[in-house]
């Protein structure tokens, strides 16, 4: 009745006629999902909406500065950009999950401490990062022996195979496009991500593993797994599944792969 009243009080007078409106939850109304995507990455935006595109879910960006250079520096620095990305994070919405679209930046920061500087301005709210979500997807897949594929350069490769032997995967082949940041990691043709996943996936490993939110994988993931005849697992596709997941979303979702799948 107040929103009624404050109609009429604004049309009072006028030539205006006042509606009383009826009020849903809103867009998102079944899962709101919070993107905190780097100002250089033109991928994983455009990835995780074509991921988790269900009806009622529906995914919002706030951006972090991130400079051109991808290297172990640039992505520590991140930890700065946090929480004002949060804060630019629809600040009157409520959201159901958050993700943070970067893959060796959530390395770099620390999950954990990601994690509460995320809370801090969204409390409760629970927090996804990529290479948390691929290894607790591979651990769904019950695969443990991961070939892995990135485009980074030679020293964030070494922080990646760090953090994964850390915590127990067996990592049976590496390979590496040797990029050193965006646009070039975005402008990776995918015909090239398929055809090195292709020959890395035919040795012994049980699963494929290909590193970075900034490489587009949505369109390519189930013709991977198709050729290879093993689950493939990518940045933004075990973010998505993570996320969703995070958010109580929990459908079988064809064309992405085996992970998805899995309730």
């Amino acid at each position: 009745m107040a929103d009624a009243a404050l109609a009429r009080d604004v049309t009072a007078g006028s030539n205006w006629r006042a509606i009383e409106p009826k009020f849903y939850p809103g867009p998102g109304w079944r899962a709101r999902l919070g993107l905190l995507v780097l100002t250089t990455d033109m991928a994983s935006e455009w990835d995780l909406i074509r991921y988790t595109r269900l009806d009622g879910v529906d995914c919002y960006t706030s951006r972090m500065p991130m400079g051109l250079k991808a290297d172990k520096a640039a992505l520590a620095a991140l930890t700065d950009e946090v929480v004002m990305a949060t804060e630019n994070l629809v600040p009157w919405a409520e959201f159901d999950a958050i993700a943070f679209c970067c893959t060796t930046g959530s390395i770099a920061v620390g999950p954990d401490k990601l994690r509460d500087m995320v809370q801090s301005v969204k409390p409760g709210v629970p927090v996804r990062n990529p290479v948390d979500s691929a290894i607790d997807a591979l651990s769904a897949l019950e695969c443990n022996r991961v070939s892995v594929l990135t485009p980074y350069i030679q020293e964030v490769n070494e922080t990646l195979e760090d953090y994964f032997i850390g915590r127990g995967l067996e990592l049976t082949d590496l390979a590496a496009f040797g990029q050193d940041g965006d646009p070039e990691i975005n402008r990776i043709d995918p015909q090239s991500i398929i055809d090195a996943s292709v020959e890395m996936g035919g040795g012994d490993c049980e699963a494929l593993f290909i590193s970075c939110t900034g490489l587009c994988t949505s369109g390519i993931v189930q013709h991977i797994e198709d050729r290879i005849g093993k689950p493939v697992v990518t940045s933004n596709q075990a973010l998505s599944w993570a996320t969703l997941r995070a958010a109580g979303v929990d459908d079988p979702i064809d064309g992405f792969g085996r992970l998805f799948k899995l309730s």
